[in-house]
């Protein structure tokens, strides 16, 4: 998540650079959350936990931030770059203090959320407390993360639980007592139970996607003829 104004660089993939939003300001800000994911699409559950974690914690901003490449997912290959951060900015138009952030996409690579995390804890300064926002079935993992020890000191969790989904509060408590000590917060309410993979199907299969993407995302992967072949659509994915 680049925090001050982002010039093209050589990597960045064609047509990337005019859609990234600066998320210059944040500086000095009390509480940021950050909700990151492939956001291949980014569908209503994305942005309902980013919601709640906004309401429920007192956010003064929250970011989106689309991974290069997951760590969970290194052998699959994601929507381009430009069109998952085209597809965030979409979704999230119109949202008070949510923004989008390219930094992972632009530093490229697989994305490890420890090494983010630090960067942004640097850029905005000793003030700001961050919140880093993940669903129930990521919360079951968190402990097997890329050095989770940097992951707990940089930031608290905040849990946003799909309905239906894992033990939370179980997994809230292994997090907890692993060793990296997780900061772990259950936020109120449920997401909607929906995955990128599934809304990838839908479309594969020209069916409706009506609340679960934002009418807007449906008309640009329409418009760009994104997840209209089996490879396209339909790949094993990890937590989303």
């Amino acid at each position: 998540m680049t925090m001050t104004s982002m010039s093209p660089t050589a990597s960045d993939e064609p047509g990337l650079a005019p859609l990234v939003e600066d998320c210059g300001g944040l500086r000095g800000r009390a509480r940021v959350g950050i909700v990151g994911g492939t956001f291949d699409p980014i569908h209503v559950g994305h942005v309902q936990a980013g919601l709640l974690a906004r309401d429920q914690l007192g956010l003064d901003a929250v970011v989106f931030m689309p991974a290069a490449r997951s760590n969970f997912k290194r052998d699959l290959v994601p929507a381009p770059a430009a069109d998952r951060v085209a597809m965030a900015r979409l979704a999230l138009a119109g949202l008070a203090r949510c923004l989008v952030s390219a930094q992972e996409v632009r530093r490229g690579g697989v994305s490890y959320t420890s090494q983010t995390l630090a960067e942004v804890a640097t850029q905005l300064g000793p003030g700001t407390r961050l919140y880093f926002v993940l669903g129930g079935d990521a919360l079951a993992t968190l402990p097997t993360w890329h050095d989770a020890a940097t992951i707990a000191r940089h930031a608290t969790i905040a849990v946003a639980a799909r309905a239906g989904g894992a033990d939370v509060a179980r997994a809230a408590e292994r997090a907890r007592a692993c060793a990296a000590r997780f900061s772990v917060t259950v936020l109120a309410g449920d997401v909607t139970r929906v995955s990128s993979t599934q809304v990838r199907g839908l479309v594969a299969r020209g069916r409706s996607t009506a609340g679960l993407l934002d009418p807007r995302v449906r008309a640009y992967i329409d418009g760009r003829g994104l997840y209209r072949t089996a490879a396209g659509a339909f790949r094993r994915e990890g937590a989303e």
